[in-house]
């Protein structure tokens, strides 16, 4: 317990050295580790981020594609010579089996029906996420207008008046064409004008599309989302279209993660700090005016950080722990010579005879230890020569002591 306690005195060699070397070896690991730490730390956030911006890239694209695939499913509706021929009555060499009639006689509108059902079913049969339709006749009689699924006149008005102010293309969430179930959370409504492809182009109505959520974004799985990360597609109103997954945490969680998000005021410029445990960042699509946020947990970005720390500070630990080895080794080699010293030292001052100590004549503290041994034997000998004179009568006439480093040697003069 004496030999520890020396380690933290100050006053003893052994201390000073003990504590030296701690310093030594302490305070440069604890600025490496701290400074390695925060360095890579930093790297590997900005790396997570980078990933994942890349992955919001890529959902960017894939909603270009499907946006785009939507747009053509429209053309292709809008183009087609059977539904131009039904709505517009044309007799020519596109519309050889029409007859004049645009569906105003009940004839009419079961023969358009027919042609129109016929066309989108063969067209909309490779789109899976197409669930139903309604091609609504705006130039027909109020009841001969619809053709597909239902949706009601004022509806329809509300539609075609909204289209016609310029809109390209018209958006619902959660909105459906079953009557049965008109509000549902897994469906999107989409909207356009359909016009006359000959002529003055002028608009004959409008098409809706139905279409199933979970399959127009399914394209999104290869994000790997799960309870760590969060995606939330946006329509141009902030209003959320799709989160992915949307079982990760139930619906409640998702939507409370996106008001955190929407009141943090996310800019195009990286992940910010929403809630406690929650870092998102958003990204804009051009074509659509939609919005990918990327919600993922702070855990996941600090994960690899954790390890590094956990490592560094292993690493630290046993390095110090060597350091205190070492140090007490070190301190040690010093100690032990002097304490051999001082040990001589008292041992051989007290009477009796000598107790031999050996010392080591390559250590300083060793060489000292020899030439104290030297003197010891010289002033023995100069004792018994002084001891031998007095015995035969012989008074010693002076004694003269010259200092040569160290020990100090002594001359007498004697008497005849």
């Amino acid at each position: 317990m004496g030999n520890f306690l020396e380690l933290f005195q100050l006053k003893k060699i052994r201390g000073k050295l003990f504590i030296l070397t701690t310093l030594i070896t302490f305070i440069p690991m604890m600025v490496l580790s701290l400074a390695f730490y925060q360095l890579f730390s930093e790297r590997m956030l900005r790396n997570a981020e980078q990933q994942a911006f890349a992955s919001g890239s890529i959902a960017n694209h894939y909603l270009d594609r499907i946006l785009v695939d939507m747009n053509d499913l429209f053309n292709v509706i809008i183009s087609n010579g059977q539904i131009q021929c039904a709505l517009t009555g044309a007799v020519n060499s596109v519309c050889q089996n029409g007859d004049g009639e645009r569906g105003d006689s009940d004839y009419g509108y079961i023969r358009n029906s027919y042609m129109i059902n016929n066309a989108m079913n063969t067209i909309t049969q490779s789109k899976s996420y197409v669930v139903r339709y309604v091609v609504y006749h705006m130039e027909a009689p109020p009841n001969r207008r619809l053709y597909g699924s239902y949706i009601s006149p004022e509806e329809a008005e509300a539609w075609y008046a909204e289209l016609r102010e310029g809109a390209p293309l018209l958006l619902r969430n959660g909105r459906s064409l079953d009557q049965n179930m008109a509000v549902n959370a897994g469906s999107l409504l989409f909207a356009k004008l359909l016009p006359r492809t000959s002529g003055d182009f002028s608009p004959l109505g409008f098409i809706v599309l139905e279409v199933n959520r979970d399959q127009f974004f399914k394209g999104l799985s290869f994000l790997n989302a799960d309870r760590s990360g969060r995606f939330v597609i946006v329509d141009g109103g902030g209003k959320p279209l799709y989160y992915w997954p949307d079982n990760a945490g139930g619906e409640e969680e998702n939507e409370e993660l996106y008001e955190l998000a929407t009141k943090a005021r996310l800019q195009d410029e990286g992940f910010m700090p929403i809630g406690d445990r929650w870092f998102a960042a958003l990204q804009r699509n051009g074509l659509s005016g939609w919005s990918i946020v990327h919600m993922i947990n702070a855990d996941t970005l600090y994960k690899d950080a954790e390890w590094v720390r956990t490592m560094t500070l292993a690493v630290f630990i046993l390095t110090f722990a060597m350091g205190l080895v070492l140090a007490n080794w070190i301190s040690g080699t010093i100690r032990r010579p002097l304490h051999r010293l001082l040990l001589f030292i008292k041992m051989n001052g007290a009477p009796g005879p000598r107790i031999p100590v050996p010392f080591d004549p390559e250590d300083e503290v060793g060489q000292i230890g020899v030439r104290f041994l030297r003197m010891m034997d010289e002033n023995k000998a100069l004792h018994q020569q002084v001891y031998n004179a007095l015995k035969n009568g012989k008074k010693p006439k002076s004694m003269r002591c010259r200092r040569k480093s160290i020990p100090i040697f002594c001359t007498t003069r004697w008497n005849r």
